[in-house]
């Protein structure tokens, strides 16, 4: 439920209680219904100062209303019938600036943004693509949500981790994605679903480039509808200095342990219940890989680190069921 009304926030707002920063939030109360631009060829800015570019006629972006909510972001089409595949693609730019101006030491970039996709019928295929970019394109990361025959397959970053999930079509869900760039890391986090997948930057470079754009590309085929199928609202862009779910949200990671840890020359991972381990890797802090250990699904392994110099390091442990990320000190 929205509680105010807001498009760009340009003055920071700090909050007492926490070490966030609102940078932006934006939830369309305050943009006029009807379409989201007027220029479907993506060249002319429309309300909010978002781009669409409109790849198949029978696509439509609109501001509507929801009952409810106020005014909301709906994609989709109006006339109800079967429609080949259609597609198109919104942008929103000009983040850098805010981010360039956040509180030392606010090193996390937050995007969040509520979601919901409508029923649609099983034969339905669906696939949703957000991209984080800097100024100069360099795509920072990307989030992918596919749906098809009923399955939902949810991952973000270059290696598309992730996994199937139940999603609650005809619920609006809320979604946050982390950029870390003390490590140059990512997460990607549906917190009622209790999905959270975590990769690195797609473009490494030191420094990293700045988040600037938002990028989301739509495919929607084999479906009839009328309205808005997909919608969004209440985005908000935060500089934070902590990533709030790693201790007590992330499942995966609470069920290895590390020890000793600090450690010297060894040290020992192991989970709570028996889960393969296929491989770990390790990060130094600026994002780059060290070392990767291939292992043969072990339950429990005994890792050799007294080559690392002394410091903090991310270990990713990749199993089936998903990857645990751990902090490893070596002294």
């Amino acid at each position: 439920m929205k509680k105010k009304t807001l498009l760009m926030i340009t003055a920071f707002v700090v909050f007492n209680f926490t070490n966030a920063q609102n940078l932006y939030f934006g939830n369309f109360d305050s943009y006029t219904v009807g379409n989201l631009s007027n220029d479907p060829s993506g060249q002319m800015p429309g309300q909010g100062n978002w781009y669409t570019k409109i790849l198949s006629p029978d696509m439509q972006v609109r501001v509507v209303q929801e009952p409810g909510r106020g005014n909301i972001l709906g994609l989709g089409w109006l006339n109800g019938q079967k429609v080949p595949p259609v597609s198109n693609d919104i942008r929103c730019t000009g983040f850098s600036s805010l981010w360039s101006n956040r509180t030392v030491g606010n090193n996390i970039f937050k995007l969040e943004f509520d979601f919901f996709i409508d029923d649609i019928s099983p034969n339905s295929e669906f696939g949703f693509t957000m991209h984080v970019s800097g100024p100069n394109n360099a795509i920072l990361t990307q989030t992918i949500i596919q749906f098809s025959q009923n399955d939902l397959f949810i991952s973000g970053g270059p290696t598309a981790l992730g996994k199937n999930t139940q999603y609650p079509t005809g619920k609006w869900v809320r979604f946050e994605l982390y950029l870390d760039y003390d490590t140059y890391k990512a997460y990607y986090y549906f917190p009622s679903l209790n999905a959270l997948f975590t990769d690195n930057f797609m473009n490494i470079t030191t420094p990293a480039p700045i988040a600037d754009m938002i990028r989301m590309g739509f495919y929607i085929s084999n479906t009839t509808y009328a309205g808005a199928l997909i919608r969004m609202d209440d985005f908000k862009i935060s500089a934070v200095s902590k990533l709030p779910f790693l201790d007590v949200k992330d499942p995966i990671s609470q069920k290895f342990n590390l020890y000793p840890n600090p450690a010297t020359n060894v040290v020992n991972i192991s989970a709570n219940e028996l889960i393969p381990i296929k491989q770990v890797t390790v990060y130094d802090v600026a994002g780059n890989k060290v070392q990767s250990f291939v292992l043969n699904n072990e339950a429990e392994t005994h890792l050799n680190v007294e080559h690392l110099a002394k410091g903090s390091y991310i270990l990713h442990i990749q199993t089936s069921e998903g990857t645990a990320v751990k902090k490893l000190v070596i002294k």
